[in-house]
């Protein structure tokens, strides 16, 4: 089965990685399966703050994705507190770093979800 159709089969579940999918499938060069896991893994192993994410790179951009998704952000960032074993500290403007990392972390999941 194509990564375009798991990843779509995967939202509805969450507004955050909703809006993570659709970036993926809207910044990938096409969709097909080779582009889509090189989409994602750039976001892992290079980070947000790589340029890989053409949404994610303008304060107005990061700024309206954290306030879009405050609640589930600050959740996932305590489920990963949690996980492990340290508080975060956000480092430069608190908005972005905390977008970044949500994206990110979301990415995450999703490569492991999709078996990448």
């Amino acid at each position: 089965m194509s990564l375009k159709r798991e990843l779509l089969k995967m939202k509805g579940k969450s507004d955050l990685k909703d809006d993570v999918i659709d970036e993926i499938l809207n910044s990938a060069n096409t969709h097909s399966d080779e582009d889509l896991k090189s989409f994602i893994n750039d976001v892992i192993y290079y980070g947000c703050a790589s340029g890989a994410v053409p949404g994610m790179i303008y304060y107005t951009d990061t700024h309206k994705f954290f306030d879009k998704h405050y609640d589930e952000i600050m959740d996932l960032v305590y489920e990963y507190e949690q996980e492990i074993g340290e508080k975060i500290h956000p480092d430069g403007d608190m908005k972005n770093f905390y977008a970044w990392l949500a994206f990110e972390i979301t990415c995450q999941y999703i490569a492991a979800k999709l078996g990448i």
